[in-house]
């Protein structure tokens, strides 16, 4: 008697809460409603409607998107439409979310490796780590040029560390020459201008095929910005290479696009070095 009872009041209980999860630019499809503290949650439809059965009135609900700041709303306080901010960060960097999804870019460039493919995912609140981020590419020309790089990133300290590591082999006049290069990165967030500052040390290793005790080391810094664009909703950083034996400079535009469930990951980049070498890259990449 007493089992059923307890059944009674906790089915009878229930509150169900229903609306529309949307931005300035109209409904979000694929948003996360989560009730907070629990594993409970749903998403919205294509048209951006959610329904979630909660406990009580004092029940708070999380909504998430990517590219859009988090919000918590009590039950009692839930109006028929939530409509979330975009964020000032691109997560495909450093963001605030619970959930990343996983890219798939591939790229053509001018003036150097016209063909490449480079995978991300980042994992937030994982047990024990408290921000994950991974990164792999590979690009080449096919005939002497190519690259391998690879990025991870996590929290150390209440700051994120990125290493990323890099390995570059081209061949010229019958010669194998590689650079191997490793830089570890971080930032800070500057409220007043939203603007990240970027910097990070790094060191090189030349070296070439064939040839024993060929090898030389190149120690360097960089420094650069890193700014959301909220009209655009895009991302652009600038950095810059000091090296012992040349200094290069690189900028990247970043924007992603959503519309219902097709999620795109465009971006441009340009790089150049003292040393007479510049690149052009052009990517299109595919949010699952």
């Amino acid at each position: 008697m007493l089992l059923l009872l307890l059944i009674s009041y906790s089915v009878f209980g229930q509150i169900t809460v229903s609306g529309i999860v949307t931005s300035e630019d109209g409904a979000l499809p694929g948003a996360t409603v989560q009730i907070k503290g629990t594993n409970r949650g749903t998403q919205t439809d294509i048209e951006g409607n959610f329904e979630i059965t909660v406990e009580n009135k004092n029940d708070i609900l999380t909504f998430r998107f990517v590219g859009y700041v988090t919000k918590e709303v009590k039950v009692s306080e839930i109006t028929k439409e939530v409509t979330l901010q975009p964020s000032e960060l691109v997560e495909y960097y450093i963001g605030n979310h619970n959930y990343t999804p996983l890219i798939i870019s591939y790229w053509s460039g001018f003036f150097y490796n016209p063909y490449g493919v480079s995978v991300s995912k980042s994992w937030h609140y994982v047990p024990a780590i408290n921000y994950l981020h991974i990164n792999t590419g590979y690009s080449t020309n096919f005939k002497d040029n190519s690259d391998f790089y690879g990025v991870i990133g996590t929290e150390i300290l209440k700051r994120t560390i990125y290493y990323k590591f890099q390995q570059t082999t081209f061949n010229k006049s019958e010669i194998g020459n590689r650079i191997t290069t490793h830089l570890v990165e971080s930032d800070s967030y500057f409220k007043f201008i939203k603007t990240r500052l970027l910097y990070g040390i790094g060191h090189q290793t030349f070296s070439k095929k064939g040839i024993e005790n060929n090898q030389t080391k190149n120690f360097g810094i960089n420094a650069g910005l890193s700014k959301y664009i909220n009209f655009a909703r895009a991302n652009l950083s600038v950095k810059s290479f000091y090296w012992q034996d040349y200094w290069a400079w690189e900028a990247n535009l970043n924007k992603e696009f959503y519309y219902r469930k097709l999620r795109l990951n465009t971006a441009i980049s340009y790089r150049q070095t003292t040393q007479d070498f510049k690149e052009v890259n052009l990517a299109l990449g595919y949010i699952f």
